[in-house]
């Protein structure tokens, strides 16, 4: 469970870069939230994770949650946040077995944005999706984001899609580990012109800064020379990276966010056998 946040704990933040809205807000201090991914799982060395990586058994994200399926935009909402919570609790539920069900960005970020289009905090989403749920995205109108525009059956419905036990990342073998136990992660960057733009790998541009933008964060791989490089799920459509996709480097572009946010993986979803709306 995280400790409470308030707006009142944040500075306002609603950059557009390159056309496209980021809308995440700035901690005044980084939120003391709990409890850390290393109190559930082991945290994996540097050496075991890059042999879990190799294994011929192992699927890629990729594969596993095509593009043309998963992948949405957030349009011309600063709703990064609640895309970035909605996505990753998608794939979470779908990883435990349980039915596709998309999940709607902005009925997360109706409940985090203070009742109007200028973004939001990450850490409210998670508070959110533990003690609310998501709607599902067939209940909710694309590129709303009041809460009085959330229906009723929306509200109703949001309770059979909770996350259970989320977890705080602070560093990249936790957020490899967690990646390789399954766990999808909810993580902040720094948009800029040089983070829109991809290498022939799908690498972006490094971009330090304090943090504008939310992702979602689903796989890990090895560079050519053996670094770790995580999958961003972005949230600005498919024209976005490399079919919404692309890969990110610790020390290119989470390094300096960490510092100030709180990122977070989820490991479990609500159990209901919900159909897919």
């Amino acid at each position: 469970m995280i400790r409470r946040v308030s707006l009142a704990d944040y500075i306002e933040q609603d950059d557009i870069v390159d056309g496209l809205r980021t809308g995440l807000w700035l901690p005044r201090k980084r939120p003391e939230v709990y409890p850390s991914v290393a109190t559930a799982i082991n945290i994996l060395d540097l050496e075991t994770i890059k042999r879990l990586i190799a294994s011929p058994e192992r699927t890629p994200a990729i594969e596993r949650f095509p593009a043309k399926v998963w992948i949405r935009n957030q349009g011309r909402r600063g709703s990064c946040a609640g895309y970035a919570a909605a996505g990753a609790l998608s794939r979470c539920r779908v990883a435990s077995g349980l039915p596709f069900q998309m999940l709607s960005g902005e009925f997360i970020y109706s409940m985090c944005n203070g009742g109007r289009d200028r973004g939001s905090p990450t850490e409210m989403t998670w508070q959110k999706i533990e003690e609310v749920g998501a709607a599902p995205e067939g209940l909710v109108q694309h590129e709303s984001y009041l809460w009085r525009q959330m229906s009723e059956a929306a509200r109703k419905a949001a309770a059979a899609f909770k996350a259970w036990e989320c977890f705080r990342i602070d560093s990249a073998l936790e957020m490899a580990s967690a990646l390789l136990a399954n766990f999808f992660i909810v993580a902040v960057v720094h948009a800029s012109s040089a983070y829109r733009r991809v290498d022939a790998r799908g690498v972006r541009g490094g971009s330090r800064g304090r943090g504008n933008h939310a992702i979602g964060v689903q796989d890990v791989r090895l560079s050519p020379d053996g670094k770790l490089e995580f999958n961003e799920v972005g949230s600005w459509g498919l024209q976005n990276g490399i079919d919404g996709y692309a890969w990110l480097t610790w020390d290119g572009h989470f390094e300096s966010t960490v510092q100030g946010h709180a990122f977070y993986a989820i490991s479990n979803a609500s159990g209901d056998l919900a159909l897919a709306v």
